[in-house]
């Protein structure tokens, strides 16, 4: 904090605290269980995951709230802030009428646009200076936290309006920068659905409705024994069938869960440590890999060099997080439970192939239906997967489609690389202005 009011100190123009700027108090946010959201009809349930790490509101329907109370509505100028966990700090602006209502681990400040220009705001708790204050100010003890007075008492430079408009238009004209690299990005991933498909020969079947007639149906009792009996795995049939290559069940040439021995190593010995938040459900790669010793491998899932970690549990299934480990550290390790792993026995079935089959939105819509456990802690049973048909082209053309999609992948992650790299600096330059060091 002796930090933070040393920056205040160096503004160039006078600090004034948040809540001067405010014309009501702050509000804390709705305590209402998340329920499905089948149209825009039905008002959106904001939560502090809906809410990315700039500070824009994820695209999608999201949630409902069980019970949408009027007083949460939210309005133009209102201001979002997270108040607990890990995200405590974390703002989204809305700059628009939202049908929606915000959650109670966000805090609502609505800022008087009489006093200063809403926007400015909130661009000033983007700025590794806000963070710096947040910081010094959270409460560490159990979960990390800042509340509604504290918040508060936050000083922020307020600057002569037509200097605010400048730093209004110039973050916005990054932010739009950003957002259209993010777009490309996006559409490269998207992507490659489609050309596997084409590249294949499959057509889907296409999407069942959700009705009482569709829902009715009939199966042979031949076709129950030893395996799944409830009723949603025999609705209907999902493969990836081509009519260009044949077509075989995965689970008569991948190993599914195998054994991993650590031949060669110690207890003593560092491997690779991949736990779930390591894996990228939007790139589909090991992003933050770590190193553990050997010895501390107690409860976990074993994986080699080259298997494919494919998560089970929602939401992570639902979201893509699967990867292929590859560059792993002594060629070995473990991590989160919550994997299947699988491996080709004989090298046959190209990994980075099979992933992206994994990987693609129809398949996960249809791993739900192999669901197991109770709600909030469902996961997909390995019969999915042992089952799911799919093509096993010549081990070339495999190996030609999945250096495509990584391709793709690769030239994604430079879009976002180069997207975020352009906010950061428009983020500095905001904060120089702030200081004094520019103009």
């Amino acid at each position: 904090m002796t930090r933070y009011r040393k920056i205040v100190s160096d503004f160039r123009y006078p600090p004034v605290r948040l809540r001067s700027l405010l014309h009501s108090s702050p509000q804390y946010g709705a305590n209402e269980r998340g329920v499905d959201r089948h149209d825009e009809e039905n008002p959106r349930y904001i939560r502090i995951t809906d809410i990315d790490r700039n500070g824009q509101l994820i695209p999608g329907l999201g949630v409902a709230a069980e019970r949408a109370d009027p007083r949460y509505s939210i309005h133009p100028n209102d201001l979002l802030i997270a108040r607990s966990g890990n995200t405590v700090g974390k703002s989204l602006f809305i700059d628009a009428e939202e049908n929606a209502i915000f959650a109670g681990y966000l805090i609502r400040f609505r800022i008087d646009p009489e006093r200063i220009q809403p926007r400015f705001v909130f661009i000033y708790a983007q700025l590794p200076i806000y963070w710096k204050w947040i910081e010094a100010t959270r409460r560490l003890t159990g979960q990390p936290n800042v509340n509604a007075e504290e918040y508060g008492r936050l000083e922020l430079p307020k600057p002569p309006p037509d200097v605010q408009a400048v730093v209004v238009g110039q973050y916005d004209a990054a932010l739009a920068s950003y957002k259209a690299k993010m777009e490309r990005a996006d559409a490269l991933l998207a992507s490659i659905d489609d050309y596997l498909l084409a590249e294949l020969g499959i057509a889907l079947p296409p999407k069942p409705e959700n009705t009482i007639d569709k829902r009715m149906f009939r199966t042979k009792v031949s076709d129950l024994g030893g395996w799944r009996f409830d009723a949603r795995v025999h609705q209907y049939d999902f493969h990836l069938h081509s009519a260009t290559y044949g077509n075989t069940k995965l689970g008569t040439i991948c190993a599914i869960n195998p054994k991993t021995v650590f031949r060669g190593l110690t207890d003593t010995d560092d491997v690779s440590f991949v736990p779930m938040d390591a894996i990228s459900d939007r790139l589909g790669i090991i992003e933050k890999p770590d190193t553990r010793v050997l010895a501390e491998n107690v409860g976990y899932t074993s994986f080699r060099e080259g298997d494919l970690l494919w998560a089970k549990i929602t939401p992570c299934m639902e979201n893509g997080k699967s990867a292929v480990a590859e560059g792993l550290h002594k060629g070995f390790g473990y991590g989160s439970t919550e994997y299947h792993v699988l491996r080709s026995p004989d090298g046959s079935l190209d990994m980075g192939y099979l992933h992206a089959l994994l990987r693609m939105k129809r398949v996960r819509k249809a791993a739900v239906r192999f669901f197991t456990g109770s709600s909030g802690h469902q996961r997909v049973d390995a019969d999915f997967l042992r089952t799911l048909e799919l093509p096993v082209p010549p081990l070339e053309k495999q190996k030609a489609l999945a250096a495509e999609a990584r391709e793709r992948v690769a030239k994604a992650i430079n879009l976002e690389k180069e997207a975020n790299a352009e906010l950061e600096k428009a983020k500095q330059e905001i904060e120089a202005i702030l200081l004094g060091e520019a103009v």
